[in-house]
């Protein structure tokens, strides 16, 4: 598909987190427009926390030279990172708090449609049982 070494760090948000993210964030069901106010405050607080916890520790194993980025792959640097590995922190940040808020969501109704025994066994240890 690709050949050896084409692909930027660009493009390959483009072809492979941009549009996970699209899909989680507007597909049914759980579309974008129908989270809340709160949900979607607290998903922005954790790609807060994710970027601001993760940006020294990318930078620091990137000086010590424990990984590296090819200079024609990247489109710049801040610091040690490059500009698209700070928005892959908050790209995977956001595709796994609209996923966790789909599941969530799905599991909550599923739930609520069981009683409370049926709910209970359903999560409960059966040993022998994989």
């Amino acid at each position: 598909m690709f050949e050896q070494g084409s692909l930027s760090y660009a493009r390959f948000h483009v072809i492979f987190t941009l549009p996970l993210l699209l899909l989680v964030a507007i597909l049914p069901p759980r579309p974008l427009n129908s989270i809340s106010d709160k949900r979607l405050q607290l998903i922005a607080t954790l790609c807060l926390v994710a970027f601001c916890y993760t940006t020294p520790w990318d930078n620091y194993l990137v000086w010590k030279g424990i990984w590296s980025y090819p200079n024609n792959k990247v489109s710049g640097v801040i610091g040690w990172v490059p500009v698209e590995e700070y928005l892959f922190f908050i790209v995977q940040t956001l595709i796994t708090g609209f996923w966790t808020l789909r599941v969530w969501r799905s599991s909550s109704e599923r739930r609520s449609s069981l009683s409370a025994a049926d709910w209970w066994q359903s999560w409960s240890y059966r040993p022998g049982v994989a």
